[in-house]
């Protein structure tokens, strides 16, 4: 593993591309090789805060606080689209006809989509959705079923919900609420992000079948361990960034999650944690650090380590669950 300090975000293809901060309010963009030892430095932009910086189509799109930025050539950037002041762009997804980005923070949050990453427009609110929701959470498309599926909370029952031809319909309702999305063949993989259950993983089917499993970290000190980012690599491993613990996690069967990196034990969930898959490394932030893996050094992970997250039966938590599901029902 090798560690760049102070970096937000991170985007990789031929070279690593990461938003580092420094004092005085001032993010700086960088462009390093994978060795890490060149760094070149693009641009630099007055904030404190980077959750996003990705390329799609020929755009590459970076958050700056509460504004989402474009760029054809790393350079030049333009404010594209800016959120209420406390608000970020988190997450942004593609489609073969637009760019959706997906906001955070204080309700109404918003997805906005484009055709070009410059001209956006308003496209579904969360209270639209559930009015009794805070925020959107995550973003993705998925070109198996040509739909794009998010995630949302907090102590609503519609948790995720299915984007297909400008219409929307729930897909899960219920106690288990998740942050992250990934897609594969043959289900959709929902990353936890509950109060109730310590962790886990939601898997659907589509149309309508779900299978949960329950994760818990093996120190009893850890009660939550709710997933920031989940992504399935092109080697079959699977990698996870909690928002508390710390971590980032690798597992082979979604049951046994192996120690790749701890950084800390913070109850205060880190919305920095991105994920960037390129043909021999994984490049990780954690809003304090780049960790670059080689994919073989994350498989040897999973051989010679004890799991730190292990799934459980969650028995007491279901019955929780069940009655979170009630009393909101009953509420309405």
């Amino acid at each position: 593993m090798k560690i760049l300090n102070s970096v937000q975000s991170v985007y990789t293809k031929k070279h690593i591309l990461a938003i580092t901060s420094a004092r005085h309010q001032k993010l700086t963009l960088i462009r390093t090789n994978y060795s890490l030892s060149k760094i070149e430095k693009l641009s630099t932009f007055k904030g404190s805060k980077s959750f996003l910086l990705t390329k799609t189509f020929d755009i590459y799109l970076l958050s700056v606080d509460n504004k989402l930025l474009a760029s054809n050539d790393l350079n030049e950037w333009k404010e594209v689209l800016k959120v209420r002041k406390r608000n970020i762009i988190w997450h942004t997804a593609t489609t073969p006809q637009n760019i959706v980005a997906q906001e955070y923070g204080e309700k109404p949050t918003t997805i906005f989509t484009s055709e070009n990453g410059y001209n956006w427009e308003k496209t579904l609110t969360n209270i639209e959705v559930d009015p009794k929701s805070l925020h959107f959470h995550y973003i993705t498309y998925s070109p198996q079923y040509n739909a794009l599926y998010a995630t949302l909370g907090d102590g609503n029952l519609i948790r995720a919900i299915k984007i297909q031809k400008n219409t929307w319909k729930p897909i899960y309702i219920g106690p288990w609420q998740f942050v992250p999305i990934t897609t594969s063949k043959n289900n959709i993989m929902f990353g936890m992000d509950s109060a109730i259950a310590k962790g886990g993983i939601g898997i659907h089917h589509p149309p309508n079948k779900w299978k949960f499993i329950f994760l818990k970290w093996r120190n009893k000190k850890v009660k939550f361990t709710p997933m920031s980012n989940l992504k399935k690599l092109d080697n079959n491993l699977w990698i996870t960034a909690l928002g508390t613990p710390q971590a980032i996690l690798v597992s082979k069967n979604l049951k046994k999650w192996h120690p790749a990196h701890i950084e800390g034990y913070s109850k205060q969930f880190n919305f920095h944690t991105t994920i960037s898959e390129e043909k021999t490394y994984v490049a990780c932030t954690t809003g304090k650090n780049l960790l670059l893996f080689k994919k073989k050094e994350l498989e040897k992970i999973t051989q010679t380590t004890q799991p730190t997250l292990t799934n459980y039966k969650a028995y007491i938590d279901k019955i929780k669950g069940l009655g979170f599901t009630l009393k909101r029902k009953i509420s309405k």
